[in-house]
This record gives structure tokens, C-alpha cells and sequence, in this order.
């Protein structure tokens, strides 16, 4: 399509505590950048990976420099501690 360049993926889940993880697009100073995707949170099971397609307009694809995972954690317990990761990798 033009105006628009695409890149795959591939997410890898290694924390038990986790099942989603929410994907997103930054510039230089990490403010968001817009993109699209089939889903923006990720069902990844324990020890799996899956492939995604990111989508991003050329005007964006000017400013974009990570794209980033973070994990989504969810508890019933309030004074239990949460610790949320993110994980980016940087554009070429």
C-alpha cells in the first residue's frame, strides 16, 4: 500500500506471571507514535512466541525509533507488588 511501511515481529514470553503484552511505538524521547496492528495486546502463553505485523504511515515512519512490549500483569491482591517490563528494540 503506499505510504505505509510494514514490519514483523516476533514476541517471546519467558515469565510465567504473564499472558499479554501490549505493543506500542515511540519516538526519540518515548512519546507514542501512531501505528496499527491487528491487536495491540498480545495473548503470548508461557514459554510460546508470536509474529505480528506493525503498520506505520511514511510521515511516522520518519519519527518512529522503538517499538516496545510491555507486559500486562493482572492481580486480586492490592498489596501484593506488581513489576511490569517493558522490552524495546530500536529501528534501523
Amino acid at each position: 500500500m503506499d505510504g505505509i511501511q510494514k514490519t514483523t515481529m516476533n514476541l517471546w514470553n519467558s515469565r510465567q506471571d504473564v499472558g499479554y503484552y501490549e505493543v506500542g511505538v515511540f519516538d526519540k524521547d518515548f512519546e507514542p507514535i501512531p501505528f496499527v496492528t491487528l491487536y495491540s495486546i498480545l495473548k503470548v502463553e508461557y514459554l510460546s512466541h508470536v509474529q505480528f505485523d506493525v503498520y506505520i504511515n511514511e510521515e511516522s515512519i520518519k519519527k518512529a525509533v522503538y517499538i516496545c512490549s510491555l507486559s500486562k500483569l493482572r492481580s486480586n491482591d492490592d498489596n501484593k507488588p506488581l513489576l511490569a517490563t517493558r522490552i524495546c528494540s530500536k529501528f534501523k
